[in-house]
């Protein structure tokens, strides 16, 4: 059973939702935006957590991660009141450039890659993953099991994205596809400064494919493709190595 509280104080342009299985309703707010009211939801979930959405940013930034015990707090003291006590700060450098839809987008492309069935529980989870490790100039999703789908859906979300300069996809697994992908972002997008692809598995196709991205770059100015011992090592082969040593004396970063 949930329990929907209308809480009145909390500012119209937000919304405070908890995470829960099979909560439809609380996901068509985070979309959508198209309640009047602000409504705290409240279900007896084993991960109660919640996340307050900003209905006039809710197409290009996450829901933030709110403090535990927060949704008891809700119902006594105004939204604009914890603000000015500092409880919940507003600071746009480490909000997550993230939009619902691109989250979703990147959430089916992980199903894919596992072979899961899509889930609120986990796409909740992921959000908090997402949340954490993606604020200010920083995407870094390492070993999130992340394939080939992931590199392009990340590919598709960032290459207009203006705001992350490190993008840092070790440990995953996303093999020439995925690099191929990456390779394709790199053209277009002149914000990112550093990709680390660290153990992905890539063989010498992806590693061409990099290289030759990086000869119409000019902002790039670090690629790892090294290794951790024992994880999905890289494989560029003489291809691909002959490729970055052609990349490097051309590329003039």
């Amino acid at each position: 059973m949930s329990e929907v509280t209308n809480t009145t104080e909390i500012s119209q342009r937000d919304v405070l939702f908890t995470e829960s299985s099979g909560a439809d309703r609380v996901y068509e707010v985070a979309k959508y935006g198209g309640e009047v009211e602000s409504y705290l939801y409240r279900y007896k979930t084993k991960g109660r957590r919640s996340f307050l959405q900003d209905q006039t940013t809710a197409s290009t930034f996450l829901p933030r991660i709110l403090p535990r015990g927060f949704p008891y707090v809700a119902n006594f003291i105004s939204f604009e009141e914890l603000v000015k006590r500092g409880t919940i700060q507003s600071c746009s450098q480490e909000e997550v450039d993230f939009s619902v839809k691109d989250l979703q987008l990147l959430y089916e492309s992980k199903c894919m890659d596992q072979d899961l069935l899509p889930s609120w529980e986990r796409e909740m989870r992921f959000m908090e993953l997402i949340s954490a490790n993606c604020r200010g100039k920083f995407f870094c999703l390492k070993e999130s099991g992340f394939g080939p789908m992931c590199a392009e859906a990340i590919a598709h979300i960032l290459s207009n994205n203006r705001k992350y300069t490190v993008l840092d996809l070790s440990g995953n697994r996303l093999r020439d596809e995925g690099a191929c992908s990456i390779a394709k972002l790199i053209r277009i997008n002149r914000t990112i400064v550093h990709v680390g692809l660290r153990s992905n598995d890539i063989g010498h196709i992806g590693g061409v494919a990099l290289a030759r991205a990086l000869l119409e770059n000019n902002t790039v100015v670090s690629l790892d493709l090294g290794a951790h011992s024992g994880i999905n090592g890289n494989h560029i082969a003489t291809e691909g190595a002959e490729a970055i040593g052609v990349m490097l004396r051309a590329n003039k970063v």
